[in-house]
């Protein structure tokens, strides 16, 4: 299932959560043991599968709600 809405961009949200954390990209891709270019998908990404979603709230802590709420436009 892939999450799309006007009102979240999930690329927005993955890139607030790394400068929130202070991380690089590099740093950002190592977290989740993807390549840099990945990272950079993720960043630009308006959409992307629930479950990617789900791995990237889990892998910060954080309920798929606080997300997505980082997500909003």
């Amino acid at each position: 299932m892939i999450y799309r809405s006007s009102e979240y961009d999930l690329g927005l949200g993955v890139n607030r959560l790394r400068l929130r954390n202070n991380m690089s990209v590099a740093e950002l891709a190592d977290r989740l043991n993807i390549s840099r270019m990945q990272a950079y998908r993720y960043i630009d990404a308006v959409d992307m599968k629930f479950s990617k979603v789900c791995e990237l709230a889990d892998e910060f802590d954080m309920s798929v709600t606080d997300f997505l709420q980082l997500c909003r436009r």
